[in-house]
């Protein structure tokens, strides 16, 4: 009777309770501990973060922002070159010649 679909056996539970973490067992040190800064909890997309040491030493969590792709064509979806890859709100912080290129058209297709 090894271990069943119940568990492992009493013998066994002791032995792995008595088990150092390989953590503490490293350092003498404890795990410092980060808490999240938004709200949202779940590691989705738009959440996702990068731990940093502060030059106090402290370990914070950083926002990592998300990739834009930039503009494509209407018509055949390649890219706009000529255009930069950014998130659309920071497109409406830019003026409206670096939004378009100076074309028939421009900034919504291709020159083709």
């Amino acid at each position: 009777f090894g271990s069943s679909h119940f568990g492992p056996r009493s013998e066994d539970r002791v032995l792995v309770a008595r088990k150092p973490h390989r953590l503490a067992r490293r350092s003498g040190k404890m795990v410092e501990r980060l808490t999240s800064r938004r709200h949202s909890r779940y590691a989705t997309k738009a959440n996702r973060c990068r731990t940093l040491r502060t030059p106090g030493g402290k370990l914070i969590l950083q926002v990592v922002k998300k990739k834009a792709k930039g503009p494509a064509c209407g018509d055949c979806g390649k890219r706009l070159i000529g255009l930069p890859c950014l998130r659309p709100l920071e497109y409406r912080r830019l003026k409206k010649r670096e939004r378009r290129v100076s074309r028939a058209y421009g900034g919504t297709k291709c020159a083709k």
